[in-house]
Parts: structure tokens; C-alpha cells; sequence
């Protein structure tokens, strides 16, 4: 008994060990990864400028245009932290990586409450290794909040199911709030997606109508999230006819969305975001369907079978909503990888639920294991280091704008981007950067001036830049797009490269 114990502990310890070395391993990834265009410096941008200005109701695109695309909660976030701890790549991260730890943590409740420590810590360690969770749990997106707002939701309905306190009842509307505040209305959607496949499966509805306090609840929900709403449509009025209408409806109907004020439509064939799922999950998701598989022949091949009403009520909930998301964006053309988030903690409790005895069979704990659960944690990570300490192949401003800052003087000018400027230059000048046509910049460097003219040049133009340009100019440096020019004030030296 007591050598059974003993190797139940070690175990135990192998898996939490492993659990603080991804967790660790992804703030090493976040300190040393710059900011890559497009998403992550746009919501870091979107960010600054809210620390900056203080407007904590409308996120700002720029100084002059309202970001209308997403509710402010990821932004709020990421301004306290910036606030608190200093502009940068690792503060701008450092929020979703402490919300997909909350997100953690209930995963490990909910599985505790219902298989023990050890299938919680398995779970955990499933979610936690998945390359969607581990990607997007360092990076500045929106979706690791509604995860958590939806995994909250999810979890208040386990643990109501599993007989815990009434409390965990209201989470249920709190974690609906969250989801609204992180990402809007698809927070219902997906929930009830999931909710009402459930109920087609189980019939249940005496107990989700008898078990959550619906009036006062939804009362308390609205009062979370209709504020900020109203202030929203208030200070920015056509805020709610963009959004509810645009982002939530002619987005996901029409794959070729043109009404888009800030950024592209994403066209993939309809059903691709089952594809996506297989990529999310691995290892695990190929894992269980192959568990899944292999139970099937062997019941078939015993003449035995298992009824759906086999599934107690947790279980089947989880089913449904770690397939809801897929479910619902089966139809659309317009999607990500990241739509697929609030799936993925109700799918590690259904995994970790059916794989334990495969993956713990024996009582001592085998390194062997530990394989599929580093796979990805491990792979990005040398990936991103390799990425942050070798220049070049990056879509970042980081290192040109670094350098502009490190040789300009009192008599250079702001640095200028050819065009758009991105917004990773945006971020790391703290949005200093000015923007000009290419016309405009070359009239400039031809003309005499009193201070040094910095130019931020694209590669497909430089030549013709160049071409036009017989003011002596210097090339500074050059990264994957961009090539910073200086013309000098007092410069008679020819095109060089220092």
C-alpha cells in the first residue's frame, strides 16, 4: 500500500513539474518573441493608446478613428498592465497568459470534482499542451477571454450537476458577462449551441431550468455588460449597427465581408473548421478518436454496445461543448483557428476523462509519457526562440524602430513610413511614427532641410526611391519589409550602406 502511495506521489509530482515548465516555458516565449503584424501590435496598439489617453470606454484604432471591431475587456486588461508594469511585448502578453491560467484552474476544479487529482492533473496538462491553447495563451488576442467567460459558464453547470454549492450558479451569468465584454454576442451563440445540443440529447430541461436562478441571474448579467454598451453607442454613436450587425451577422453569412473597417475578410471553404479542429487539438483530438475507435471494434467484435444514456449529464455537456464552436462556424467561410478556443477546455475534461488509463496504465510514472504532452510546448518554443534571435524573418518593426531611436538626435526628424505604417512600428514608437505617400517623401528628401529625415522605405519601392532621390542619402538598416533611409541635413555623400 505505502509503494503505491508512494508511486501515486511521484506521479503527482512529475505532472505538476511538467505543468509549471509549460507554463514557464510560455513566459519565456513571450519575453523574447517581438510583436508580429497584424494582430498582436494592433491589439497592443489599441491598448497603449487607452493607457495613454485614459479612455476606458472607447477603444481608439488611432487617435482620430474608434475600434468598433471588439469590446473592451482584452484592452482594458492590457492597459492595467501596461499602467502597472511599463510598455512592452511581455506586459502587452502577460494578461492572456494569466486568463488562460484561470481558464487552467477550472479545467483542474471541474475535473477534480468529478475523477480525482490525478485524471484533474492529466486534464490540465491536455489542455495545456494543446498548440492553440499554448499559442494563444501568450499572445495579445481577444479569444483566451472569451474562453475563460465561456469555460466559466460551462464549469458553473458541472459543478451544479456534480452537487456543489448554489454559488457556483451565478458564475454561470458571470462567466456569460465576461464573454460579452471579451468578444460580444458570440458568447451566447457558441453557449447555446452547446446548451441546446445537450438538451437534444438528454431532455433534460427540468434540471437547467430548476438549477440556475434565471430571473436574477440575467438581471445581474445585464448589469455587467449594458453600461459599458450604452457609453459605447453614446460617445461613438453607430458603434452597436457596426457591430451587432456587421461583426455578428454579415461576417459570418458572407464569406467575402467587405464591410470590414479594419481589417480583411478570412475566406476558407465551408467545413474547413473541422480541419482546423484535428490541427488544434493534436495530439490529443487524433488520441481520442482513435480511443474511440478502438472501444468501438471491441464492443462490436464482443457483441456488446453502449448506450448514448450511458453519458451521466457532466459528461454529455462536455461533448457538446467542446463540439459546439465547430459546430457553429461549420457553415462559415469567414474563420480562425482561435474561433475554435472556448471548445477546447470542456474537450481536455472529456479527454482526460477517457484517456488516463491509457496514458497511466502502469503504477510508476514513465518519462515515456511525457512525449506527446511536450511535443508542442517544446516545438514552439524553439521555434519562437529561434525566430526572436535571428533577424530577418519576422514581419516587425521592433529592430528598425529600435535602431531609429538609437541614432537619432535633437535634429532628426520623426520617423516616417512609406504608406501604411504597421502597427507594430505604431507600438514600439508609442505611436510616434508619422505616415507619408511616396511622392510626399520623396518631394521632402529633395528638398533642403534644417534637421535629418528619417524614412522607413518598403523593399518594392526602394528603387524607385532611389531613382528619384538625388538628395545623397544613407541606407541605416533593413529588415523583412522596410529599409531605413536617412537623408542628412548637410550630407554630401552618395546612396551608401554605412
Amino acid at each position: 500500500m505505502t509503494q503505491k502511495m508512494n508511486h501515486a506521489a511521484d506521479r503527482a509530482t512529475g505532472l505538476v513539474v511538467l505543468l509549471i515548465a509549460i507554463a514557464c516555458s510560455r513566459l519565456l516565449t513571450m519575453y523574447y518573441m517581438p510583436l508580429a503584424d497584424l494582430t498582436e501590435p494592433r491589439y497592443a496598439e489599441i491598448a497603449r493608446v487607452m493607457a495613454e489617453t485614459g479612455d476606458w470606454i472607447t477603444p481608439w484604432f488611432d487617435h482620430d478613428t474608434p475600434f468598433w471591431g471588439k469590446p473592451p475587456l482584452s484592452f482594458w486588461l492590457a492597459a492595467a498592465s501596461f499602467r502597472l508594469f511599463g510598455v512592452s511585448d511581455f506586459t502587452a502578453r502577460l494578461p492572456s497568459w494569466l486568463i488562460t491560467i484561470a481558464t487552467g484552474y477550472l479545467v483542474y476544479l471541474v475535473a477534480k470534482q468529478m475523477n480525482g487529482r490525478r485524471e484533474a492533473l492529466w486534464s490540465l496538462l491536455i489542455f495545456a499542451s494543446m498548440p492553440a491553447v499554448y499559442i494563444a495563451g501568450g499572445t495579445v488576442m481577444t479569444d483566451p477571454f472569451l474562453m475563460l467567460g465561456i469555460t466559466l459558464s460551462v464549469a458553473s453547470l458541472c459543478m451544479m450537476f456534480e452537487g456543489r454549492a448554489a454559488g457556483w450558479r451565478w458564475l454561470f451569468f458571470v462567466g456569460i458577462a465576461i464573454g460579452l465584454l471579451a468578444k460580444g454576442p458570440v458568447a451566447i451563440v457558441i453557449l447555446g449551441v452547446g446548451i441546446t445540443m445537450w438538451l437534444l440529447w438528454t431532455r433534460n430541461w427540468r434540471l437547467l431550468l430548476s438549477g440556475l436562478p434565471w430571473f436574477r441571474g440575467t438581471l445581474l448579467m445585464l448589469a455587467l455588460t449594458v453600461p459599458w454598451y450604452i457609453a459605447a453607442e453614446l460617445k461613438t454613436p453607430g458603434f452597436l449597427e457596426y457591430y451587432i450587425l456587421g461583426e455578428h451577422f454579415y461576417r459570418f453569412i458572407d464569406t467575402g465581408w467587405k464591410g470590414d473597417l479594419y481589417g480583411i475578410a478570412h475566406k476558407e471553404t465551408r467545413g474547413t473548421i473541422w480541419l482546423f479542429f484535428l490541427y488544434v487539438t493534436l495530439p490529443w483530438g487524433l488520441t481520442v478518436l482513435a480511443v474511440l475507435g478502438y472501444r468501438m471494434i471491441r464492443k462490436n467484435a464482443a457483441g456488446r454496445s453502449a448506450p448514448v444514456s450511458a453519458c451521466n449529464s457532466t459528461d454529455s455537456l462536455l461533448v457538446c461543448c467542446a463540439l459546439a464552436p465547430a459546430v457553429f462556424f461549420t457553415l462559415s467561410g469567414n474563420i480562425l483557428w482561435t474561433y475554435l478556443l472556448p471548445g477546447l477546455p470542456p474537450f481536455a475534461l472529456m479527454a482526460g476523462k477517457l484517456l488516463v488509463k491509457w496514458l497511466d496504465r502502469r503504477s510508476a510514472f514513465s518519462p515515456t509519457r511525457l512525449v506527446p504532452v511536450l511535443l508542442f510546448p517544446l516545438t514552439i518554443s524553439i521555434v519562437v526562440l529561434y525566430a526572436s534571435l535571428k533577424t530577418g524573418i519576422i514581419e516587425s518593426e521592433k529592430d528598425l524602430v529600435n535602431e531609429y531611436n538609437r541614432i537619432r538626435t535633437e535634429n532628426s526628424e520623426p520617423l516616417r513610413y512609406i504608406g501604411v505604417a504597421p502597427f507594430s512600428a505604431r507600438f514600439y514608437s508609442a505611436g510616434k511614427v508619422k505616415q507619408l505617400a511616396l511622392d510626399d517623401a520623396i518631394n521632402m528628401a529633395n528638398t533642403q532641410t534644417a534637421k535629418d529625415i528619417y524614412l522607413a522605405v518598403r523593399d518594392d519601392q526602394i528603387k524607385e526611391f532611389k531613382n528619384r532621390c538625388p538628395q545623397k542619402c544613407r541606407m541605416l538598416a533593413s529588415d523583412l519589409r522596410y529599409t531605413l533611409v536617412v537623408v542628412p541635413a548637410d550630407s554630401t555623400d552618395p546612396w551608401a550602406t554605412r
